[in-house]
């Protein structure tokens, strides 16, 4: 147990420094015609033919004399260090001949450990050779005593597997184009922050105009440049309500040329109330009350100033709606506006700590369910289902050690049993996230949908600087970064041509909730 343990939390080792989530990559630089036969013009080399009906390939392998009698000589000898051989010792086993292994221990066990070891060494070279996308082990064609009937030391023997490989062909119930609807929810208060960010971007995008008469008069909603001059506030004991200005003040509030949004409580209290109705080149004076609790100017804590407040210019206010900004002025689309800003109030949630809302990782989530659902007539080979399951079942168990889980009760859980438990639990999750990932790679391809280098490598030295205390698989690292910057890119391309997002509010007590039995499920 503590040596399966060992191997357990190097593997997990090796599956964080990996950056492995869950997905089963398809290896790089692949021959995807190898499912055709191929025709070899030495009957030395190896021949791949696709199994029909499956996401599986025949490899029939031709092994040597030479190849055989080794194989069968290193496994007699390994036999021997284990188990006693009359009148030899373990120490020698390298001395004793194979046929007195065979006569002591059987033929066929030694017959066996010998196809085992050939089957490590000429499979892995023929898959390498033909460039085959394999996934998971290879498997025998036949029952173990049929291929040792028909092996024999030091004569040519043909070896025949079969090995499952990532799936060529993606079947789609319906195009990928197929327009199509969905929801996500998000809470009240949510909804509202992202209407108020959208407001004000378009107030910063207000187009402007000067009035067409000289005697116009200020409104709210205009824009007015003004000089503001500020003067002490002297006291008047014969008339309280009369202002009197003593000298003016050094102050880093006011100034000339300022540019004021006349909306009543914007600024200073009383400014731009007192602007309504002045024209260009009219002064008022304005008394304006600092609180006591002042945060900058200490010196005004609790003090009256007046301010001198010359109208400059006036211009009116026009604000674009959302799709005007988006269009003309952002060079993007509604949709993409939205996202932005979806991102942008997502991540100010995110770093104050009230992230309880849908973002745009909720709307791809969607997305991937709809693009899941349309490849789920595509063939998922039993071994790369079994090894995404085997990634996830690493990472689960490597959290929960990080989480303080006793070593013990994780050893527990490393079993036949128990990982086929987990395997029942995950696995419509697994089939689901290897289907998006056939469709992603399927559109980004249709598509030519492809990745700027800088954009690769400013996440790879994102997560080096995160995991600076660990060793990185740059290789595997930049795998895994494309791969999410990917489907990243042909979600937000599926999201602004093809879908149609529907926001969902509901009340905020019961968002909680929903996202508890989500993270149970």
């Amino acid at each position: 147990v503590e040596v399966a343990f060992f191997k357990f939390k190097m593997k997990v080792v090796l599956l964080l420094c990996s950056l492995v989530t869950g997905f089963v990559l398809p290896p790089k630089n692949v021959n995807r015609n190898v499912y055709a036969v191929i025709e070899r013009s030495s009957t030395n080399e190896p021949i791949a033919e696709k199994i029909e009906k499956s996401s599986s390939v025949k490899l029939t392998i031709p092994v040597s004399g030479a190849a055989t009698k080794a194989a069968f000589k290193a496994a007699a000898s390994e036999l021997a260090r284990s188990r006693p051989i009359p009148g030899w010792r373990a120490k020698d086993a390298e001395k004793i001949p194979a046929s007195v292994v065979a006569r002591e221990i059987g033929p066929e066990i030694v017959k066996a450990k010998a196809i085992e070891a050939l089957s490590e060494t000429e499979v892995h070279g023929a898959i390498s050779r033909l460039s085959i996308p394999a996934v998971g082990q290879a498997r025998f064609l036949e029952a173990p005593k049929d291929i040792a009937r028909d092996f024999e030391p030091g004569s040519p023997f043909t070896l025949c597997v079969c090995v499952d490989v990532w799936p060529e062909e993606v079947l789609w119930s319906e195009p990928y184009d197929t327009p199509f609807e969905i929801t996500v929810e998000r809470t009240e208060s949510d909804q509202s922050v992202r209407a108020q960010a959208m407001d004000a971007l378009c107030e910063r995008y207000a187009l402007k105009s000067l009035p067409e008469s000289e005697s116009y008069q200020a409104k709210f909603g205009d824009a007015a440049t003004v000089d503001m001059k500020p003067f002490e506030l002297l006291k008047n004991d014969e008339d309280k309500d009369k202002i009197i200005k003593g000298e003016p003040m050094n102050l880093a509030i006011g100034g000339d040329n300022l540019e004021l949004i006349l909306e009543e409580g914007k600024f200073l209290p009383g400014v731009a109330e007192a602007i309504i109705g002045l024209k260009v080149g009219d002064f008022v004076d304005v008394p304006v009350a600092f609180p006591e609790n002042m945060p900058r100017e200490k010196s005004l804590a609790g003090k009256t100033v007046i301010f001198q407040i010359e109208l400059k210019k006036i211009e009116l206010r026009r604000i674009p709606s959302p799709e005007e900004v988006a269009t003309t002025m952002l060079n993007t689309t509604l949709d993409g506006l939205e996202r932005q800003i979806d991102e942008t109030v997502s991540a100010a949630q995110k770093q104050a700590g009230t992230d309880n809302a849908a973002d745009a990782d909720d709307v791809n989530r969607e997305i991937e369910k709809v693009l899941a659902q349309r490849v789920a007539q595509t063939h998922l080979p039993d071994a790369m289902v079994t090894e995404a399951c085997r990634q996830k079942f690493a990472v689960m168990l490597a959290d929960m050690r990080s989480r303080g889980t006793p070593d013990a009760d994780i050893q527990r859980m490393i079993s036949s049993e128990g990982f086929e438990k987990y395997k029942k639990v995950t696995l419509p999750q697994v089939q689901d996230e290897l289907r998006t990932k056939l469709a992603v790679q399927y559109i980004a391809k249709d598509r030519n949908i492809k990745l700027e280098q800088a954009e690769i490598d400013d996440q790879l030295a994102q997560v080096k600087a995160q995991y600076k205390d660990s060793t990185i698989d740059d290789e595997k690292a930049i795998e895994k970064i494309s791969d999410e910057l990917t489907r990243i890119k042909v979600c937000d391309f599926i999201r602004e041509n093809y879908a149609t997002i529907n926001i969902k509010t509901i009340a905020p007590d019961e968002f909680p909730e929903k996202q508890q039995t989500a993270s149970v499920a």
